[in-house]
């Protein structure tokens, strides 16, 4: 437990940046969503890690006409939403249950589509504010996937925005007709990469509870003591750091899933760190601010893979 305070401690206050391959995969591809809701310019980030991780990310702002359109959409439906979607087309990565944003109270998804195979393809996160977005504000979304057992060829993701209603789970309203395709390569010799075992979901009775923190986010050794006091098994988490960016201070929402030895696994919560974009520097960890719980006995550990 003292390595997981301390390696959140460092997280929390030393700046973080792309390593070199990351940045020479960001580019900036402009203005390329025709739809009045879509960012009206965009910046599609790939990296591959040696370990196989591959780190998808969205870099995104609105000009203010596009930023009107979205909060007049937001606000003529009562739960209506602005979007972003990641899917990838050929159903050879997995969400690996890291993520992160700093899109207002973000509320994150993912999905096992058809054909139901174990992995989570299709992961979205929706700006929970009516008053989302700011003009020419950065916003970023970024997501880990990892490849399926024998799924070894190359693929399309589909970067789509959206406007999405709540139902009692979240439903696609509206989106971009043209979303930005971005290709990944097949396995070839310059990589290693670490084949996953397909997961299976948890049976319908078996899904987890969520538990939002009602008043300030906890630390990590009251978490640790909520957890043990459960009589549950974690399934995923979520935190907040403050940062400081070219707009200002701003929150940003990590979210990520336990390992065997952690419950916030330090490995995997720095390799996320690292892919935030680089302007964006950690001044402090605000805490645990949600979790999610499975019966004990019953993990899915593997689910988003």
């Amino acid at each position: 437990m003292k390595n997981l305070v301390r390696s959140l401690v460092l997280a929390a206050f030393l700046a973080v940046t792309f390593s070199t391959e990351s940045l020479a995969q960001c580019i900036n591809q402009g203005n390329i969503f025709p739809e009045p809701f879509s960012p009206i310019n965009y910046t599609s980030c790939i990296n591959r890690s040696l370990t196989g991780i591959y780190s998808i990310t969205g870099r995104m702002y609105w000009n203010e006409g596009r930023r009107d359109y979205v909060r007049l959409r937001s606000n003529l439906f009562p739960f209506a939403y602005y979007t972003h979607d990641f899917t990838d087309l050929n159903d050879n990565l997995g969400h690996t249950g890291y993520w992160a944003s700093n899109f207002p109270a973000p509320q994150y998804d993912s999905d096992d589509d058809e054909p139901r195979d174990g992995r989570y393809e299709e992961v979205e996160v929706v700006a929970f504010s009516k008053s989302f977005p700011n003009a020419y504000m950065e916003y970023f979304f970024t997501v880990h996937f990892q490849r399926g057992l024998l799924r070894l060829g190359g693929g399309i993701i589909d970067h789509t925005p959206a406007i999405s209603v709540y139902t009692g789970a979240w439903q696609t309203y509206d989106y971009e007709r043209s979303p930005y395709q971005q290709s990944y390569r097949n396995i070839g010799d310059r990589f290693v990469e670490e084949l996953l075992d397909d997961g299976e979901q948890l049976p319908k009775e078996e899904q987890s509870e969520k538990i939002n923190m009602s008043q300030q986010p906890l630390s990590v050794e009251e978490f640790k003591t909520q957890i043990s006091s459960t009589g549950r098994t974690l399934k995923k988490f979520v935190l907040e750091y403050e940062v400081e960016t070219k707009d200002g201070p701003q929150i940003v929402t990590v979210g990520g899933v336990p390992d065997k030895n952690e419950l916030i696994p330090s490995e995997g919560l720095q390799a996320m760190l690292n892919d935030l974009p680089e302007s964006f520097k950690i001044t402090g960890f605000r805490g645990v601010v949600s979790y999610e719980l499975v019966p004990i006995g019953k993990t899915d550990e593997k689910q988003d893979k």
